[in-house]
């Protein structure tokens, strides 16, 4: 017998065993409260700000933005720590070890909801791994690094940074690839944010290095003992410097590859950071057939940054696709996942809360065609298109009638955030504005492209990301001390 209790995230368990019979039976109940919980990790990783299978066709003032080597890997005020306890670091704690001399320290955030043990944050300068969550919006935490301990008299509080993918153990090697390079295993907090051919960069005494991603995974099923698996050296597009406002290319294969000293020296806590282009196409965009597309081609005054990748053996097709990008998730598991509540018929006018979502009927591909107009989608969460859409705008948060409209209100979020996913093909027009990342599967018969005009502004944007995707997380259990009981 089990009994939810939500307000504690806990599960009681009831345990009946009978022996005997009739008259003579004999009977005894355990009971037990266990507590659950899903980790704050990524679940998703957008090869591009936009990707489509199909072809893309840019017109009007599209604006799409991915990232690049000016991106430092970190999620700047991801919440707040309002109070600690120490409040600043003690002598001890600057000059002792991270069992006992005051470790660990206390943070109380404005919001803990998506931070959980083994999140690497920023508080200042300093780099902090958290431990544990022995109450709502409260985080214990250690130095990320036990040889660089924060000096004396550092401050607990103020703004908070997450950073989503950080090394946690030394590099080793572990094998050859399929074309001879060395593999070396990168220990990192959360390999569910990158995807196999992926390009990472780290910077290392100032300098920044790429490396290409042939696997990933977790030790024995923890999500908080990640890997990823790497040769040296950035892959395709990843390995050139972009203009950051155009997406030009400034020097071709300048990006170094590190070495395997380098790599292994890379400290616990070095924020790691994915190479996102613009827009990547498995087939062409904007009349450019396959390689880096020019700033120049980019239609009427669009404009992309980083570069636009056409003809891009990274990006996957139908199911395949959509298990790249979901940590090898079937459609059919995500569909499960899905609450009856936001398994939709239609568009809906009310905004995405944090959530997970499925637009269409459960078996696929379907050849449905949805409209949504201004004002018809906004909020933040993920949102699986299981037909053709026809996006003309997105709306604005009006917090007031819980609707999402042209204005919006203040204090409600713009535009959409987070991931939009169409499973057939997919023409924008209007003001679109979403930050996250869209993904255009295709309908494999007939292909018809991607197609912007208007205003689509994409910018990926992995913070809108967490919240809903952790809902794709598994349940950790853990027994709850001191609730066990027999009678």
């Amino acid at each position: 017998m089990v009994q939810l209790n939500p307000a504690d995230s806990t599960l009681t368990i009831q345990s009946v065993g009978r022996t005997g019979i009739s008259g003579g039976e004999a009977k005894a109940t355990l009971t037990q409260r266990v507590t659950y919980s899903r980790p704050t990790f990524m679940n998703t990783s957008p090869p591009a700000a936009l990707t489509s299978c199909p072809a893309i066709t840019a017109g009007g003032s599209s604006n799409l933005t991915g990232s690049a080597t000016v991106y430092n890997g970190i999620i700047p005020d991801f919440t707040t720590v309002t109070s600690a306890s120490p409040g600043f670091i003690s002598g001890a704690m600057a000059t002792g070890t991270l069992s006992g001399s005051g470790w660990p320290a206390t943070l109380t955030v404005a919001d803990a909801t998506n931070l959980s043990t083994g999140s690497v944050i920023q508080v200042g300068a300093q780099t902090y791994r958290v431990t544990g969550e022995p109450a709502i919006n409260t985080l214990t935490v250690v130095p990320a690094n036990a040889l660089n301990l924060p000096p004396l008299g550092t401050s607990l509080t103020g703004s908070l940074n997450l950073i989503p993918i950080a090394v946690r153990g030394t590099a080793f090697a572990t094998g050859t690839s399929t074309n001879g390079k060395p593999i070396y295993r990168l220990p990192i907090g959360d390999p569910t944010s990158i995807y196999i051919n992926d390009t990472l960069y780290i910077t290392l005494q100032g300098v920044t290095y790429g490396v290409a991603v042939t696997g990933k995974g977790f030790t024995g099923g923890d999500l908080t003992q990640g890997y990823t698996d790497v040769t040296l050296g950035p892959a395709g597009a990843g390995a050139n410097t972009y203009n950051p406002l155009t997406g030009a290319l400034l020097l071709a294969n300048s990006i170094p590859a590190p070495t395997s000293f380098q790599l292994a020296s890379a400290a616990s806590g070095t924020p790691l950071r994915r190479y996102v282009p613009s827009a990547m196409s498995a087939g062409s965009i904007v009349g450019v057939a396959s390689g880096v597309v020019p700033s120049s081609a980019w239609g009427g005054s669009s404009t992309q940054s980083p570069a636009a990748i056409a003809g891009n053996s990274n990006v996957s097709c139908g199911d395949e696709l959509f298990a790249q990008l979901f940590n090898n998730y079937t459609k059919t598991q995500y569909h499960n996942l899905v609450a009856p509540a936001n398994r939709l018929s239609s568009p809906s006018a009310q905004p995405l809360n944090n959530d997970i979502y499925w637009l269409g009927p459960s078996s696929f591909p379907s050849t449905q065609s949805y409209s949504i107009s201004n004002g018809g989608l906004c909020g933040t969460g993920i949102l699986i298109v299981n037909g053709n859409l026809n996006l003309n705008g997105t709306g604005n948060v009006d917090l007031g009638s819980n609707s999402c409209t042209s204005k919006g209100s203040a204090g409600g979020t713009q535009g959409f955030n987070g991931i939009l996913y169409v499973i057939g093909n997919m023409s924008s027009q209007g003001n679109t504005v979403i930050r996250g990342a869209v993904i255009v599967e295709g309908s494999p018969s007939p292909s018809v492209a991607t197609k912007l005009s208007g205003g689509m502004n994409i910018t990926y944007d992995p913070a809108p990301m967490i919240a809903s995707a952790k809902n794709l997380s598994p349940l950790n259990f853990s027994n709850r001390a001191g609730t066990w009981s027999q009678q």
